[in-house]
């Protein structure tokens, strides 16, 4: 009778290849579709949006994986770009929305570097991506962020809100409050 061995966790240490890597594996794995957090709640945010500011493009997408929320500024006729990381999110994209009206392309960020001209974008989004930058990355793309975008324009970042990391529900279980843009988990204090 074979014995298992207890998990033995090690140490790694995330880099640029890695995180595309990770990102690319999800972007291919079709039972990771329904989790990405803007195909679920991409809507309520829109929405949530527009309440405060009008959603008139470009709008940029910044770290927009396979585009779902690209697709719904589509939808309610947005001139939009969407940037990632991921070259396969971004093929993703593109092979969906090419030839859409409104859809201005998908590009690929690298090091940091935002592939567009100096004030384009109207409305610069970052849904869920600024807890994934480290320091130097985060201090990178803000400084892109504020080139890309026009004056007078508007960034709205997203993060998680009210998460508690101790607690046994997974991310993709809890339940998304529009109202307060954050999360709202009732199994967990």
């Amino acid at each position: 009778m074979s014995h298992r061995s207890a998990f033995e966790p090690w140490e790694h240490t995330w880099t640029p290849e890695s995180v595309t890597r990770f990102w690319d594996w999800h972007v291919d794995n079709v039972h990771f579709e329904p989790l990405f957090f803007s195909k679920r709640y991409g809507d309520a945010i829109l929405e949530e949006i527009s309440h405060r500011i009008p959603l008139s493009g470009p709008v940029v997408d910044f770290g927009c994986g396979p585009g779902y929320l690209v697709e719904k500024l589509l939808q309610r006729r947005v001139d939009t770009i969407g940037i990632d990381s991921a070259p396969q999110a971004v093929a993703k994209l593109t092979e969906r929305c090419q030839g859409k009206p409104h859809f201005l392309g998908a590009r690929t960020a690298a090091d940091g570097m935002i592939p567009l001209e100096d004030g384009v974008a109207e409305i610069l989004l970052m849904v869920e991506v600024i807890e994934h930058l480290d320091d130097d990355a985060l201090t990178s793309v803000l400084g892109e962020v504020r080139r890309v975008v026009r004056l007078g324009g508007h960034v709205v970042c997203t993060t998680p809100n009210e998460e508690n990391l101790e607690c046994p529900v997974p991310y993709w279980c809890r339940h998304f409050r529009a109202s307060s843009v954050g999360y709202h988990d009732g199994s967990c204090a």
